[in-house]
């Protein structure tokens, strides 16, 4: 009878044990900055979207990327990583271009230093026959 008393009670230990290990490793991961390039990837993702919505709403791609923080009281991530301005560009066949110089903050680079660029067309949603674009 003592052996399964001792068992039990080191089973008992070991499932509290695993249990503080997660609840640590989960604390610890929520706390942890992440990096840069990852933050650039999701301002840059957001403002695909937003530049979408902005695009369906004015048939046009705002001239900059600070109009986009007039649409609504909602803060932009308008900066990469590094806190440096997102770069924005567009051409008349509405074809965006995000560009973050990387953590060096220069044209080019390799690893850290490398371009991060994300280029998208934009273009009106014209497929419902109710809500025609004019």
């Amino acid at each position: 009878m003592m052996n399964y008393r001792k068992a039990s009670l080191w089973l008992l230990f070991a499932i509290i044990l695993l249990a503080s290990v997660q609840y640590v490793w989960a604390w610890v991961e929520m706390d942890m900055p992440f990096r840069p390039e990852q933050r650039t990837g999701w301002a840059m993702a957001n403002l695909k979207g937003e530049i979408q919505v902005y695009f369906e709403k004015h048939h046009a791609l705002p001239e900059k990327l600070d109009e986009l923080s007039r649409i609504d009281d909602r803060d932009r991530e308008l900066v990469d990583g590094w806190g440096r301005k997102i770069m924005y560009e567009h051409n008349d066949n509405n074809d965006v271009t995000l560009t973050s110089y990387g953590k060096d903050g220069l044209p080019g680079g390799t690893g850290k230093n490398a371009n991060i660029i994300l280029k998208f067309p934009v273009f009106l949603w014209t497929g419902c026959e109710t809500n025609p674009v004019k």
